[in-house]
C-alpha cells in the first residue's frame, strides 16, 4: 500500500534522501526479509526462520513507529527544533515492553498457557 501510495502521488524523489534510504532499508530488511524467512520456514519445517522472522517484524514495526512519530511530522523543522526523546523517555519505554515480556513469560510459567492437554495430545 505505501509502494502503491508513492507511485500515485509520484514521491519516488524521497528516495534519494536520508529519510528515502532509511524507508529502502525498512522495506527490504523488517517487510521483505521476514515474509520470504516465513515462506522458507513454513516450507520447510525450520523453526529458527520463522522465529528469525518473527524478531524482524517486530522489530519492523518499532522502527516504523520510530520512523512515524519522531521522524516523518518533524522533518521540515531545523534540527534544532525536532523533538528526540530524553534518556529517560526512552528507559521508561524500555521497561514497560521489558515488564510486559517478564509479565508473559512468568503466566506462561506459571499457568497452562502453553501446555498440552494429556486427553488432547492425539489431536495435535
Amino acid at each position: 500500500i505505501r509502494i502503491y501510495d508513492m507511485a500515485m502521488n509520484n514521491t519516488w524523489g524521497y528516495l534519494g534522501t536520508g529519510y528515502g534510504a532509511l524507508y529502502i532499508v525498512e522495506l527490504a530488511v523488517f517487510v521483505a526479509l521476514p515474509a520470504l524467512l516465513y515462506a522458507m520456514g513454513t516450507r520447510e519445517r525450520r523453526l529458527g526462520f520463522i522465529q528469525s522472522a518473527s524478531i524482524l517484524a517486530i522489530a519492523g514495526i518499532i522502527l516504523n513507529r520510530f520512523i512515524i512519530c519522531l521522524v516523518a511530522f518533524n522533518w521540515q523543522l531545523p534540527s534544532d527544533e525536532r523533538y528526540f526523546p530524553s534518556l529517560m523517555e526512552i528507559g521508561i519505554s524500555i521497561f514497560v515492553v521489558t515488564l510486559i515480556i517478564t509479565a508473559y513469560r512468568i503466566i506462561c510459567t506459571l499457568m497452562p498457557v502453553l501446555h498440552e492437554h494429556p486427553e488432547y495430545r492425539e489431536t495435535h
